[in-house]
């Protein structure tokens, strides 16, 4: 019934939000302009808005159930900009990877498809984040860096995580589950992984730390670095590595093996004292035995 109201309101408000498109286009302003205007209104109506649908029908406190009421710990930020930097090279690794996967030939057709979805997905975003000037970029960052990252953060891992996770399928299967939705639902296979990874690490973030502000933290950081990195290099397709130039560390064979090593080191070790949270979840206490039953 969960899934039914957050994927229902879901796709009625996104075909509402699509009509506000239509309008938006036909206001005075450049493509970008309405670019920006258009995700943000999706932003709002399609993302945020189902989310809190969600939780007003799951729970009488809707921002508990969004996992919204607890702050974020400055330790737990500090540890998504150590993550974000030691694994940078291997997540480039990665995206160049999955965009070069070649589907066998008698999945011509099909590949062929998923490359045209690709294309047009990369147009829109060759649009919005092609800017120069100070206040452009700022703009930038607030629509596609924060708006877009907190909608998508309370949508994927507040609302349908939190779905998954209230369920008996198991934590690690809830995480997974909702990174490869949110990974799908963008419609680019061939950046499909590195997404899914992405997801993954959003989600277990949520799992650790019992606030949805830290995913959305790392989220919002990682779609902000896309948008002043572009407008850095002066080129809308490329990526943070491509601008910045970086040393030979970053881009041989060497250098994504300890990316790899170093961000699972982090995690494993440093895990439990940057992320993790000793509190419970609400639902989780629930769960827990009486004194009667030990």
């Amino acid at each position: 019934m969960r899934l039914a109201v957050l994927f229902g309101s879901f796709f009625f408000l996104l075909l509402f939000s699509s009509s506000f498109a239509f309008i938006i286009n036909q206001l005075p302003g450049d493509a970008r302009t309405h670019g920006l205007l258009a995700s943000t209104v999706q932003c709002i109506l399609a993302f945020c808005l189902p989310a809190f649908i969600l939780a007003k029908f799951s729970s009488n406190d809707w921002k508990r159930w969004l996992e919204l009421t607890r702050p974020p710990k400055i330790r737990a930020l500090i540890g998504v900009l150590i993550v974000y930097c030691i694994s940078m090279p291997a997540m480039e690794w990665l995206i160049e990877w999955n965009s070069n996967i070649r589907l066998p030939e008698s999945m011509a057709g099909l590949e062929q498809t998923l490359r045209n979805w690709e294309e047009t997905n990369e147009a829109t975003s060759r649009l919005l984040l092609d800017t120069h000037g100070f206040f452009p970029v700022l703009v930038g960052v607030l629509v596609i860096g924060v708006l877009t990252g907190f909608s998508e953060e309370l949508f994927f891992r507040g609302g349908l995580q939190g779905i998954f996770s209230r369920s008996n399928i198991g934590i690690g299967v809830s995480v997974w589950l909702a990174a490869f939705i949110f990974s799908t639902m963008h419609f680019q296979f061939f950046g499909f992984l590195p997404r899914l990874l992405m997801g993954a690490f959003f989600g277990y973030l949520l799992i650790w730390t019992r606030s949805i502000w830290v995913p959305m933290f790392a989220h919002i950081l990682n779609n902000s670095v896309v948008v002043i990195s572009s407008a850095v290099s002066g080129d809308p397709s490329s990526n943070l590595i491509d601008s910045t130039n970086p040393s030979i560390f970053f881009d041989n064979s060497l250098g994504v093996i300890i990316s790899i090593v170093l961000t699972t080191a982090f995690l494993v070790i440093c895990r439990n004292y940057i992320f993790k949270s000793k509190s419970l979840f609400p639902w989780q206490k629930k769960q827990l035995p009486s004194v009667s039953e030990n």
